[in-house]
């Protein structure tokens, strides 16, 4: 089990399985904050998630922009050996895309998907 807050940094309050920040993620009042274009945290939790039967991810997030399949978040190293991914707009047109969490052991062609009808709605 893990448990990233961002309340002060990146580590994990219940495993030993610390975050690093990368090219402008921060922590600043409680949250962690990404530039919308490249931060991220990486949690190096990729091999504890493939040995699983199942998992559950929360987390809270609020749009400063709508930009087509930005991640909420993104477990996995390849389109090729699987990923667990949620994005908060599929299309190319932004702000028009829906959110989909997918997942797949393989490729995007074994991908089982949940879209939402909504569009996400920036600042809420």
């Amino acid at each position: 089990m893990h448990r990233y807050s961002f309340e002060e940094d990146v580590s994990d309050s219940v495993g030993t399985a610390d975050g690093t920040l990368h090219d402008g993620a921060a922590i600043s009042a409680g949250r962690l904050s990404l530039n919308g274009v490249g931060a991220y945290a990486r949690l190096p939790v990729g091999d504890t998630m493939l040995s699983l039967d199942s998992f559950s991810i929360e987390a809270w997030a609020t749009a400063d922009s709508v930009d087509a399949w930005a991640r909420v978040f993104d477990f996995g190293s390849s389109e090729s050996t699987g990923n667990a991914f949620l994005t908060i707009c599929t299309q190319d047109n932004p702000p028009n895309g829906v959110p989909r969490y997918a997942i797949t052991q393989t490729d995007y062609t074994g991908e089982q998907k949940i879209s939402s009808s909504a569009a996400v709605q920036v600042g809420v």
